[in-house]
């Protein structure tokens, strides 16, 4: 029948994604051909049927809007979890540059370390070349508590100063990159059980559109049930239809027999 395959065909279209709007289709094909029995038949031929139909009809409208609305959540779970990801790559971007640009900071001031401590190795040779000067130069005067002395300590305490300032500064300005890189390690990790949060919501969706599928299938099943008895309900009425035409005939027969009877008495 046309409108049997045309209905099969449809719901095979919409097999994997039949929304509302699909199954409202289908329902004005049905009360289409529901109003082509009525003229032809009579309501009385559709009595028993139009509520199984109407039924399934609804069944697969619920899981129809189930299915819609799933599908938007689902959609809207992948772009945030994309979001996500381009955001992860990001940040692991950013570390990459952050952890290179710490190596090169670190470098440069083990390099200044090396440099400070030569410096001070050289100062301190020289202090203690000049205190001996100053000793010898002190000796041959007589006294040992000139002004030279108390310039030497001078220069030796300001220079050991500065490089030490120096050097605590380097420290503290690799303490703070090294605190900066753990802050960043704790928001990627922050950013990784989000996004493990998020594709267990996924695959969870994912299950109930499964399901929704399973009862999508069954809905279809049925459907294509009604159908089938639509098509064997209409084809008893045939039956029914050539055999009251036969019994019309015969009747036409008789009642032209009784006559003829009723005429030759």
């Amino acid at each position: 029948m046309p409108f049997q395959l045309d209905l099969f065909s449809e719901m095979e279209e919409c097999d994997q994604d039949v929304s509302v709007v699909d199954v409202y289709d289908i329902a004005s094909e049905i009360g289409k051909e529901f109003e082509k029995i009525i003229d032809t038949h009579g309501t009385e031929a559709v009595t028993s049927l139009m509520p199984k139909v109407i039924n399934a009809l609804e069944h697969l409208e619920r899981l129809a809007t189930k299915n819609d609305r799933e599908n938007t959540t689902v959609q809207e779970l992948r772009a945030r979890i994309m979001h996500l990801e381009n955001d992860k790559i990001e940040k692991a971007e950013g570390r990459l540059r952050f952890e290179k640009e710490l190596e090169q900071i670190e470098e440069h001031w083990r390099q200044e370390s090396r440099d400070l401590l030569s410096m001070v190795t050289r100062l301190q040779d020289e202090n203690r070349r000049l205190s001996s000067s100053l000793a010898e130069r002190d000796g041959m005067r007589g006294d040992g508590s000139g002004p030279g002395g108390g310039e030497g300590d001078s220069l030796d305490g300001s220079g050991m100063s500065g490089d030490w300032e120096l050097l605590c500064r380097l420290r503290q300005t690799v303490d703070r990159q090294r605190e900066a890189v753990r802050s960043r390690d704790n928001e990627i990790l922050a950013k990784n059980s989000e996004i493990e949060a998020l594709q267990e919501q996924v695959e969870r969706l994912s299950m109930v559109g499964r399901e929704l599928r399973r009862k999508h299938h069954s809905a279809q099943a049925q459907v294509r049930g009604l159908v089938d008895e639509r098509a064997d309900f209409l084809a008893q009425l045939q039956d029914q239809q050539r055999e009251i035409g036969r019994l019309r005939q015969r009747l036409g027969i008789a009642q032209k027999e009784n006559e003829d009877l009723t005429e030759s008495l």
